[in-house]
């Protein structure tokens, strides 16, 4: 039997810990990620941010907008919209009913693996659900 290839997806929003207590600075940044897709530049933003050694204040997020050619007035508009408060209410409530409660999280077959895993750990879980018959979830 030849294995499924497998997909990979992503959700963007702070996870429900940060919704429940109020850390502006992060639903701010998550919020400039979303809204910086309408520019197509959301891969190269959000890694930029990642790449942020310390705390993420509002002018780093500006600052690391700016570097990544977006338009700041543009985002900070765009950040405002309801389609980014939608996204990101969408993606808390599914984080929740999958009881994700923070990032990252991995979701290989039926099985939630919260926090970060090396890729040894990620590849050693692909491969058990490939050398048990491939994806029941797929």
């Amino acid at each position: 039997m030849t294995p499924r290839r497998w997909r990979r997806f992503s959700r963007s929003s702070p996870p429900p810990s940060a919704a429940a207590a109020p850390r502006p600075t992060l639903a701010r940044s998550w919020r400039a990620a979303l809204a910086s897709r309408k520019q197509g530049k959301y891969w190269q933003f959000h890694l930029a941010m990642l790449g942020h050694q310390g705390k993420l204040a509002k002018e780093d997020v500006d600052r690391i907008a700016v570097t990544q050619g977006l338009d700041l007035a543009s985002l900070k508009m765009e950040m405002q919209s309801p389609e980014i408060a939608h996204v990101i209410d969408r993606n808390q409530k599914l984080a929740q009913l999958m009881a994700i409660n923070g990032t990252p999280a991995f979701i290989i077959d039926r099985k939630v693996i919260p926090g970060y895993l090396p890729k040894e750990g990620l590849a050693a879980a692909i491969k058990q659900v490939r050398d048990t018959g491939g994806c029941a979830a797929c």
